[in-house]
């Protein structure tokens, strides 16, 4: 028999689904406001290096706890990729 709490978490739901939800709200309006950007390029690459970061804190997250995260765990989920975003743009700006 195994044990059911030793499975890797295969479905996004409970908690993470609504943080999740504004994450991907956010993916979505930065990739039009970065792409629509005339800063030849730089605020693409900060989408990109953000969006690397952000998802593999995120897989991290959802691996290490999949059915009780916390508060701050969910505060990145949800409002971490802007936060990424605009200070890599920022700092992408001023060198």
């Amino acid at each position: 028999m195994q044990d059911e709490t030793a499975q890797t978490p295969t479905v996004i739901g409970g908690k993470f689904r609504g943080a999740l939800q504004i994450g991907i709200i956010w993916l979505g309006f930065l990739a039009v406001l970065s792409a629509l950007a005339l800063d030849m390029g730089e605020s693409n690459w900060a989408y990109g290096i953000s969006l690397g970061g952000w998802l593999a804190f995120v897989v991290f997250l959802w691996f290490r706890r999949p059915h009780e995260p916390s508060r701050i765990d969910l505060l990145f989920v949800a409002w971490g990729f802007p936060i990424l975003f605009f200070s890599l743009w920022l700092l992408l700006q001023n060198r």
